[in-house]
């Protein structure tokens, strides 16, 4: 059952009460006005690509352990791809969204899910821009057979949707020991900013960042600082002072938020994901096989980054965290999921490099 909540300044009181000393997670639920279960909670100016309103949600656990997960789910630059009537690839706004029914690191009654016991802050994805965006893009469609064309707009308001959580976080999880910020597909590539700005906020917490599912994409033939302004949200820490404005691979995400070397970032793709490869092809970047791009790109983070860690196994399938196979899938003799618990228990792990990948 899911319970909807408004955010309010009004809670921010009751959360500084509690900020002399750590809390548990009912006190998290009443100073934050939480049921125990998932919270949808909204607030005013927060929207989806189509207008709507958004919200994300909150599932109340030990405030000294986080899960914030970014949710996946294409994007769009262009006029073909990004008008709501042509089958776009990404979620348009949150009509079908719920994450009770979901798997993986969601699926709360299994005994072996490491975030049974986290307060988990799910951020949904409506906006097209990896979570990254601040712009309201306008674009022109061509007149198509049986369909008339013309402009539109839609809301590339990734990061103001996301700022809404942080700002509800920073109220309410005072002082977190552990972090883990993860995101599947299009969340994977906003997973190193938040990370960062997660650390740069709770400077004394572990705080680890995986990516899952976007190692693999090298440049673009669009410049996201343009379409989707992603700069705003860089602008915040300076970890990213120095990324390339005039155009950016997402791999040097992270790179540049791991440059310090004060918390752990991670990756999981498989070796010819067929998801990424259809979106390089949209990138201009058409390609037979993944795993060329996806070993340089992981060669570059190792090589700039002091804790970074990646794990590459077979097959073609897109994803890893809500699927049922988070609990069983084995690559080389190691279960990922005892991979990531020890990544987030030690900051440090064997890469794991599918046989076949050599």
């Amino acid at each position: 059952m899911r319970t909807v909540l408004r955010f309010s300044s009004v809670l921010v009181l009751a959360a500084f009460l509690f900020s002399c000393a750590g809390i548990n997670k009912f006190q998290l639920m009443e100073s934050a006005g939480l049921a125990d279960s998932w919270n949808d909670i909204a607030a005013p100016g927060a929207y989806c690509s189509d207008g709507t309103d958004y919200n994300f949600s909150v599932k109340p656990g030990d405030p000294a352990k986080a899960l914030l997960f970014l949710q996946g789910g294409g994007g769009c630059w262009n006029g073909m791809m990004c008008h709501p009537d042509l089958n776009p690839t990404y979620s348009i706004n949150l009509r079908n969204d719920n994450p009770e029914n979901m798997s993986g690191i969601f699926d709360f009654d299994n005994r072996n899910n490491p975030f049974r016991d986290h307060t988990v802050i799910y951020i949904p994805y409506c906006t097209a821009d990896v979570h990254l965006g601040n712009k309201i893009g306008q674009y022109v469609l061509p007149r198509l057979e049986n369909f008339s064309g013309g402009t539109f707009e839609i809301n590339h308001t990734g990061y103001p949707n996301v700022k809404v959580a942080l700002d509800w976080i920073h109220e309410h999880l005072i002082d977190p020991s552990e972090f883990i910020v993860a995101g599947s597909s299009a969340g994977s590539v906003a997973v190193p900013v938040y990370a960062a700005l997660i650390k740069d906020h709770y400077a004394d917490a572990r705080v680890v960042g995986l990516g899952d599912a976007s190692g693999g994409y090298r440049g673009a033939n669009f410049n996201p600082f343009d379409v989707w302004a992603i700069g705003d949200v860089l602008d915040q820490s300076s970890r990213f002072n120095s990324i390339n404005r005039n155009g950016l691979g997402f791999y040097e995400l992270f790179i540049a938020a791991g440059e310090r070397g004060d918390m752990v970032l991670a990756s999981f793709d498989t070796k010819e994901d067929t998801v990424q490869k259809q979106f390089m092809g949209a990138l201009g970047q058409e390609v037979d096989s993944l795993l060329p791009t996806l070993k340089a790109n992981l060669a570059e983070i190792s090589d700039q980054t002091a804790n970074f860690n990646y794990f590459v196994a077979d097959g073609s399938f897109h994803t890893i965290l809500l699927r049922p196979q988070l609990y069983s899938l084995t690559e080389s003799g190691v279960l990922f999921l005892e991979w990531f618990e020890e990544l987030m228990r030690t900051g440090s792990v064997e890469n794991v490099l599918c046989r076949d990948c050599n």
